[in-house]
């Protein structure tokens, strides 16, 4: 098979005007395809987060779901998987992966920066995990989730499903069961604290070691949950940079995608003066 072409100093001129055409863009203008995962624990502040992002142009916000999960034709699936996990864990992590799919095919022609609460990666790595290393799930159970979670993050899919950046809202268990106590959600009254120390253990061993973003294959911004309104709004406006610079980059890699494809022949490059 012949190597592909190399651009040569002809195209590279062009290639570097492009560049600095993208140099003060903003995210409004790099309508890109992009997967950003809001990541945490319960209560830990995701939903306040993402909402940072509503509304904003080129910004597509996927909040998770929750009114789905707690009432599917009058049953609360959620509430059902925290009163009796070892029982429906199957059924509510099966319906969690069909909604997750069903959010991203609703906007995946469209251009522009996909942002989750969560995903499919979090429901594997760290409840599904979790429910499994407590042995509160049997071994087909598991096997059966974890080939689903492959089917759908892998081949054809895993464009769809991949993040290119991962946030990560990293909150103490304690303040995570202040704020659970406060909200009220109906199902959650049952939550301990021994449970959510269980999920902060398994997003910690996920995100928060030395090689989790070469494990992940992307960039993990890592967010103090404990902070201020103020000061969390500020990290909204470090994401949004991060996030601008990463669909530029792809804006760039597409140009340079475009100017290979230009290149018809090694002849023409060698004739290039």
């Amino acid at each position: 098979m012949e190597r592909p072409p190399v651009p040569c100093r002809v195209h590279l001129r062009k290639f570097i005007t492009n560049m600095q055409k993208l140099g003060n863009t903003c995210v409004r203008d790099l309508n890109v395809p992009l997967n950003v995962h809001i990541e945490g624990n319960i209560a830990a502040g995701k939903s306040s987060f993402i909402k940072h992002f509503e509304n904003k142009p080129s910004l597509i916000t996927l909040p998770e779901p929750l009114l789905r999960w707690q009432n599917f034709k009058g049953h609360n699936l959620l509430k059902m998987k925290y009163e009796n996990n070892k029982e429906f864990e199957y059924l509510f992590q099966s319906y969690v992966n069909v909604t997750r799919i069903e959010q991203i095919n609703n906007v995946f022609d469209k251009p522009g920066i996909r942002i989750m609460e969560r995903s499919l990666q979090s429901s594997f790595h760290v409840f599904i995990q979790n429910s499994h290393e407590k042995e509160e799930m049997d071994e087909l159970t598991y096997d059966v989730l974890k080939y689903m979670y492959d089917v759908f993050t892998t081949g054809a899919m895993k464009i769809m499903t991949t993040p290119d950046l991962i946030v990560y809202i990293r909150t103490s268990p304690e303040t995570c069961l202040n704020r659970l106590r406060m909200r009220g959600r109906e199902g959650e009254q049952e939550l301990g604290l021994e449970f959510l120390q269980q999920l902060h253990e398994r997003h910690e061993k996920w995100l928060n070691t030395e090689d989790a973003e070469k494990d992940v294959k992307c960039q993990i911004m890592i967010i103090d949950g404990e902070q201020t309104h103020e000061k969390i709004e500020a990290e909204a406006v470090k994401v949004m940079r991060e996030m601008s610079k990463l669909a530029a980059e792809r804006k760039v890699l597409e140009h340079l995608a475009e100017l290979c494809s230009d290149l018809s022949t090694q002849e023409e490059l060698h004739n290039c003066k």
